[in-house]
């Protein structure tokens, strides 16, 4: 007709291009939402809530620094280090006497690109329970 056979060929791998680029860009756009709620929806939990008396005795304290190397797909192949976890704040705690901790926070700061370094420090308030009765009300939530 109108067209050379020679630009039939170039016409229909840039439409294929067209359309596959097309769809990358289009997925790439989506995004995933999760309803974390749904799975407990018509279910009943019992949850006992203890409720104790307690006295602050300080602030606790822990860091540590974890060392990755990155490899060409940007994950580590190799990790030095730890990280903080509730337990390393916890054995703090019962350093200076204490039982429990409440109100932790545990921040990450990261540096680097092919040698990352994540260095960690945690806080938590030291408590002592002042009363050795645990008052237990039942309540019945619905999630």
């Amino acid at each position: 007709m109108g067209m050379n056979k020679a630009a039939m060929p170039a016409t229909v791998s840039a439409a294929i291009l067209t359309i596959l680029l097309a769809t990358v860009f289009t997925m790439t756009g989506c995004a995933t939402s999760m309803n974390f709620t749904a799975p407990l929806q018509g279910r009943f939990a019992t949850t006992s809530i203890a409720v104790r008396s307690y006295e602050v005795i300080g602030t606790v304290s822990a860091s540590s620094t974890e060392i990755q190397t990155v490899g060409l797909l940007g994950r580590a192949r190799s990790v030095q280090g730890s990280k903080i976890t509730f337990a390393d704040l916890l054995q703090e705690a019962t350093l200076i006497g204490a039982d429990d901790i409440i109100d932790v926070q545990i921040d990450r700061n990261v540096t680097g690109r092919r040698k990352r370094i994540l260095s960690y420090t945690g806080t938590a308030l030291a408590i002592r329970y002042v009363d050795t009765e645990l008052k237990m009300p039942d309540l019945i939530h619905r999630f």
